[in-house]
């Protein structure tokens, strides 16, 4: 069922008040849009493996992600835009 929109637009918004002090964070998330709005880098596993690795916005650029993750096909997602 996951947590409502709102419920995750604050928690995202405090992981980045304490990122934003230069607080490291390590996030495990299942929503990657909203965790690459926060992330400066990210780490993709597949079967306990990691298979993408780079600056967030690269990441989620990257066609794996595009289609496994965000459900795109190969163009970048709307709320990344203007990013990196």
């Amino acid at each position: 069922m996951g947590l409502a929109p709102v419920v995750i637009g604050t928690v995202m918004e405090a992981i980045s008040a304490i990122a934003a002090r230069g607080i490291p964070i390590l996030m495990v998330e299942q929503n990657a849009a909203a965790a690459f709005e926060v992330a400066t880098h990210a780490y993709v596993l597949e079967q306990d493996r990691i298979v993408l690795a780079g600056e967030a916005a690269t990441v989620a650029e990257d066609p794996l992600v595009l289609r496994a993750f965000l459900g795109l096909d190969e163009r970048k997602p709307a709320s990344l835009e203007g990013r990196g």
